[in-house]
């Protein structure tokens, strides 16, 4: 009787959050997003004799992550993160692999590899990604990616380039779709001119 009693108070309470549920519908889902490149022209011939190993660059921990950052220019300046909008992967390993795809189009060197291969490579690539993120506010809806790139010769670890790269590029509009198509525009340029400036070895 006691157990009969009990639950008839908390069908009441029951049926409340039932309703309450329905009330507030689904959850919001996840998007996600891959950050793209566009495919180069060829070189004529190859800047780097051998085989250029492509490491994945340094981030911040908040660069980290997969979650997709903004700044509201006309505030505080303060980075957020996006609640329902990430990468498919964290930022640095896609520009890694963006960057091994790109190097190996415009055939910058005879062969391009990520560490993952394990081979003696005769050139490597490293570098840190200091920004990566959405600006909205103060103006137009942009973006702007910044990464230091450095290339090494391995042998004798002589260091033939060291410099940062920033690229800011207006999106079409504030979602977060139009600015990943202005984010691929950004790591295009980026990438064009790191091409440009390796030396002929």
């Amino acid at each position: 009787m006691g157990t009969t009693r009990t639950w008839k108070r908390l069908l009441p309470a029951l049926a409340a959050v039932g309703t309450m549920s329905c009330a507030s519908g689904p959850a919001p889902r996840d998007h996600y997003y891959r950050l793209e490149a566009a495919t180069p022209s060829a070189l004529a011939s190859p800047k780097l004799a051998g085989t250029l190993e492509v490491e994945r660059p340094r981030a911040e921990t908040i660069s980290q992550g997969r979650r997709m950052l903004y700044r509201d220019a006309s505030g505080s300046g303060e980075i957020k993160q996006y609640a329902y909008h990430l990468w498919v992967d964290p930022p640095s390993l896609m520009l890694r692999d963006q960057l091994v795809a790109y190097l190996r189009a415009a055939g910058a060197a005879e062969n391009v590899v990520t560490p993952a291969v394990g081979v003696e490579a005769d050139y490597v690539v490293s570098g840190r990604l200091v920004q990566l993120e959405s600006i909205l506010g103060g103006g137009d809806p942009r973006v702007a990616v910044e990464i230091e790139l450095a290339l090494t010769r391995q042998k004798g670890h002589e260091l033939l380039l060291l410099k940062t790269y920033r690229e800011e590029r207006a999106a079409s509009g504030s979602s977060v779709p139009e600015a990943v198509a202005a984010y691929g525009q950004a790591i295009t340029a980026i990438f064009e001119r790191f091409v440009a400036d390796i030396p002929s070895a």
